[in-house]
């Protein structure tokens, strides 16, 4: 973890060396050539192409896993745990562990530690 942020912070560091060399601007001479324009949109075609086609395979995948009887767990995602851990939030399955014995006019209280 700290050879990763070493070298974000390295890399950073480096953009900003190089942005101080570049001109005012910079994408002039770019647009002005056919070649690199045609390049850049055929470049970004193929990405947004690329990340369709994984998108089906992925819906293909789960569809045939369904119609097997296949189930899988579902992973927490880093931006899910993250969110946990700042809020220390309770999840809706094990709210009954933290609920407060009062019931003031029907209504339930989280004990909030």
């Amino acid at each position: 973890m700290k050879k990763t942020i070493a070298l974000i912070v390295l890399f950073i560091s480096g953009l900003a060396t190089h942005a101080a060399e570049i001109p005012e601007q910079p994408f002039k001479k770019l647009l002005a050539d056919p070649v690199a324009v045609a390049l850049v949109i055929v470049v970004v075609m193929l990405l947004i192409t690329i990340f369709a086609l994984l998108k089906v395979v992925n819906s293909l995948v789960l569809f045939a896993e369904q119609k097997a009887g296949i189930t899988r767990e579902e992973k927490v995602s880093g931006l899910d745990r993250l969110l946990q851990s700042l809020t220390r939030s309770t999840p809706v399955e094990s709210e009954q562990d933290v609920l407060l014995d009062h019931d003031y006019d029907g209504i339930k209280e989280l004990d909030n530690k």
